[in-house]
């Protein structure tokens, strides 16, 4: 009974410390992984700062890869428990006012941005992701894109161990562009949402007013939902995303 008692205070111990003490460690830690997520960029990061006993707010994050490349997010808040030092799980991040661009006309997306290039299993994961006021920008000889978007991603373990995945994206701005020119793209895009060519067409310059789309499903297997409506156009796109 004694060795139990022990054992149980020495848990308690560990995790009141973390809470006490694990703080500047996760802030560090949290810097580190948003370095990690931007590989061949220079990062730079205005001020880290634990504003709650849960909560640590990182602003003036920038960043850039040559000229093609740039990322600028005012907040990132990140929540932790006592326990997200040992689990290396956030319960929640939250981001707030950020701009994606990629532009290089004379390149594909992929080449341009040069991203992502995660790395499975290294550092912190959450386990909900709240994006607020996005702006993503893309200009590449594939795709061009201006719009501004909100959002969750919301990740969960299934009771065989799987993960599950829920995502919902919405427009918030009146008005908005897309334009799709990678014609292989948009085939696998008609067969996999099993609709002919011509029913796609408007996708390779497409005047967006409004727009949704949802991801679901488990990894490896997830589904996507799009709506985009335009000025006199409306598409409802059902698709699996792998083979995309």
């Amino acid at each position: 009974m004694r060795r139990e008692f022990v054992i149980f205070a020495v848990i308690l111990a560990v995790v009141f410390g973390a809470g006490l003490f694990g703080r500047s460690l996760i802030a560090g830690m949290a810097v580190s992984e948003i370095k990690d997520a931007f590989p061949g960029c220079d990062v730079s990061i205005g001020s880290t700062e634990v504003r709650s006993a849960d909560m640590i707010a990182i602003t003036g994050i920038s960043a850039k890869k040559g000229d093609t490349f740039s990322c600028r997010i005012k907040a990132l808040e990140v929540r932790f428990s006592p326990l997200s030092l040992f689990t290396k799980k956030f319960p929640e991040i939250v981001v707030k006012n950020a701009r994606l661009e990629v532009d290089s006309r004379d390149k594909k997306l992929k080449d341009a941005a040069g991203y992502p290039a995660f790395k499975p299993g290294k550092g912190f994961t959450a386990k909900s992701v709240i994006i607020s006021n996005l702006n993503l920008v893309l200009n590449t000889s594939d795709w061009e894109t201006d719009v501004t978007v909100d959002g969750n991603i919301e990740i969960r373990k299934t009771p065989a161990g799987g993960t599950e995945i829920e995502a919902n994206f919405r427009t918030i701005a009146s008005t908005g562009k897309l334009a799709i020119r990678d014609g292989a793209f948009l085939k696998k895009l008609s067969e996999a949402a099993k609709q002919p060519p011509a029913a796609i067409e408007d996708l390779k310059d497409f005047d967006l007013t409004k727009g949704s789309l949802q991801i679901s499903g488990k990894q490896g297997s997830l589904s996507s939902h799009v709506t985009l409506e335009g000025a006199k156009v409306k598409k409802d796109l059902i698709f699996p995303l792998s083979g995309l």
